[in-house]
């Protein structure tokens, strides 16, 4: 009898496996995305503080003893609910279609690097555009909403309350503000989170393990995914400034994005697009190394 179950088991086992041979990156994404939001969302929320107009006069510190005092720690969650929806959802098709985008493109191209750096820009720039962008400018309300200048009840942090209030105030373009700056930010920012990571990987399993099959530590994974999150993290970081900046404008002060760009740099100087960037580097690291062994420990489990 327990030879039967174990051989009925080993079969389900197996067709499981080999139905979900591609699902795997999807179901992995859609675990990953979120526990790395969760773990890193507090330096998100200040990060945008520091970056919204308003508060160009106010330090890191300031920001963090005003949050803290008119909301408690939960303060330096507001406005998570509202992007974990989108969270899932990007980071779920973007490991899919990256894995998909590999088999189209390995036809054409016999090098892995080129492989992976292609497949992570389609694959980002295709979910930046449907998941990723109106998910950030509806984080960015959120978090002006919480500023502590203004008193909402908490009601008003649902998710269905606040996308009900920012369409009403926005419309649906409102989702979709500073567009081809958002576009091109989270591009960037989530191919080389991708991208850079895999062709580490690839690099590591290859030249150091010697061992393509080899299954990484916790540690190796960790620290692979912190370092290709931080180097995007760095290279993005004006572009984050503006497109904060566009996503909470809506006094209509900026009439474009490369007007946006001038006035930050006219008004503020060229420091001005370093802002948040060490907040952004403090939780990238650890995000993206969270990120990326929680994705490589679930895509194991098939």
């Amino acid at each position: 009898m327990k030879q039967i179950l174990k051989k009925k088991y080993g079969l389900i086992l197996l067709k499981m496996n080999k139905e979900s041979k591609y699902n795997k990156f999807f179901i992995a994404g859609a675990i990953a995305g979120p526990a790395s939001l969760i773990s890193i969302y507090p330096f998100e929320f200040i990060k945008t503080q520091i970056q919204l107009i308003e508060n160009k006069g106010l330090s890191s510190q300031e920001l963090i003893k005003k949050t803290y005092k008119s909301s408690g720690l939960t303060g330096f969650y507001k406005g998570l609910n509202n992007l974990l929806y989108f969270s899932l959802l990007r980071h779920s098709f973007s490991f899919y279609l990256f894995d998909k985008n590999k088999q189209v493109f390995n036809k054409y191209f016999n090098n892995v690097y080129l492989i992976n750096s292609i497949s992570s820009v389609f694959s980002s720039i295709i979910t930046t555009t449907i998941f990723g962008l109106p998910g950030e400018n509806l984080k960015v309300y959120s978090i002006k909403q919480t500023n502590s200048i203004n008193k909402l009840n908490k009601n008003d942090f649902s998710f269905i309350k606040t996308n009900k209030n920012f369409f009403k105030l926005n419309g649906l373009t409102g989702y979709y503000k500073g567009g081809i700056n958002g576009i091109l930010k989270d591009s960037i920012s989530q191919s080389f989170k991708i991208g850079i990571y895999f062709n580490f990987d690839t690099f590591y399993l290859s030249n150091i393990k010697k061992n393509i099959e080899y299954k990484k530590t916790l540690v190796e994974s960790a620290v692979l995914g912190g370092i290709s999150g931080t180097i995007g993290t760095i290279i993005n970081n004006p572009i984050d400034v503006v497109q904060t900046r566009l996503q909470s404008d809506y006094n209509k002060k900026y009439t474009s994005i490369i007007d946006c760009y001038k006035q930050i740099y006219n008004e503020e100087g060229i420091k001005a697009f370093t802002k948040g960037l060490n907040y952004r580097i403090i939780r990238t690291f650890p995000g993206m190394a969270i990120y990326m062994t929680v994705f490589e420990q679930v895509k194991n489990c098939f």
